[in-house]
């Protein structure tokens, strides 16, 4: 089994691209993503989150907490 791991892309979207195509050019047969790039959630790879994305969610949840209020 040939797996791929691929992490912290933040808004770096040219490498993004330019690795996915990489990988289906590779025939990988798993592909996992380690975070800090939400919208990777958009093309159904399994993830972890990262730092920065823990910090959004937090972020998010703060500023609707307030609005609410």
């Amino acid at each position: 089994m040939r797996i791929a791991i691929i992490s912290d892309i933040h808004a770096n979207f040219p490498a993004l691209e330019q690795t996915l195509k990489s990988i289906e050019e590779q025939n990988i047969d798993a592909v996992y993503y380690l975070g800090d790039f939400n919208e990777i959630r958009k093309k159904h790879i399994p993830n972890l989150a990262g730092n920065h994305d823990v910090t959004a969610v937090k972020i998010h949840n703060d500023v609707s907490n307030h609005i609410e209020s």
